[in-house]
């Protein structure tokens, strides 16, 4: 299972079997030529800080929430770039929100469905990740990639997410999804930027260490292991 809620509805459905709880990973190569000094300090160093969602287009999760936030932001002076990532149902209610952006319509990039080397150097090019998502989320690629690439984090706690983000430490955990709590969280964290850069390192450490697909293919590995060995209980792997 990839979030513990999931485990936990299994176990009111009355499902008695072991569960492990694992996690979606990173690619080790995708992280070859990353650098995280020379991210923190393009982070500490930057004027225009970008700001990336790269998501399915989906209602829930925030899109229009987020370039709402990004415009009132734009509108109070704010030095930001937001590029937008993805394809799916709301890509029109996207362009026409953005067409409505009049002077600031150049501080919006619509990217589409990116992947590949252009992944990677978006991943690699912008400072902020904002998935305002209230969907019913596992373990979302795109947020750890985000993290392994040394971007703080501006989310929601659902689906794996609420298991292991720290808010205030790894970003900004929203609460509710509306434009006015994602203007204070980009808000909090566009005006500290040694904070961003502590955040980066913190995101990126973790993201080593939990994330990546060796990582998560040796957990994998000693759960079979463990289970064709005839160790797994239902108490033991639930952890």
């Amino acid at each position: 299972m990839l979030a513990s809620q999931f485990r936990d509805q299994l176990r009111e459905w009355g499902v008695d079997a072991p569960i492990s709880l694992g996690t979606t990973a990173v690619a080790d190569e995708m992280l070859e030529t990353f650098s995280i000094d020379g991210k923190a300090s393009e982070i500490e160093a930057t004027k225009s800080v970008r700001i990336l969602y790269l998501a399915r287009l989906e209602k829930e999760k925030g899109v229009m929430e987020l370039l709402e936030a990004v415009r009132r932001l734009l509108n109070d002076g704010a030095d930001i770039f937001l590029t937008v990532a993805g394809d799916g149902p709301m890509m029109g209610a996207v362009r026409a929100a953005v067409s409505e952006f009049g002077e600031y319509g150049d501080r919006v990039e619509i990217a589409g469905y990116v992947r590949g080397d252009r992944k990677i150097d978006m991943l690699n090019s912008h400072h902020i990740y904002c998935f305002p998502t209230s969907y019913g989320e596992g373990m979302p690629n795109s947020l750890l990639e985000a993290m392994a690439f040394g971007m703080p984090i501006i989310t929601c706690p659902v689906g794996g997410i609420r298991d292991f983000f720290i808010d205030g430490e790894m970003g900004v955990l929203l609460r509710e999804v509306n434009p006015d709590d994602v203007v204070n969280a980009l808000a909090s964290l566009v005006s500290d930027q040694a904070r961003l850069a502590l955040m980066a390192r913190k995101n990126h450490s973790y993201a080593m260490n939990n994330f990546l697909a060796s990582t998560a293919a040796e957990m994998l590995r000693s759960t079979y292991r463990d289970i064709t060995a005839g160790k797994r209980s239902a108490t033991s792997v639930e952890e």
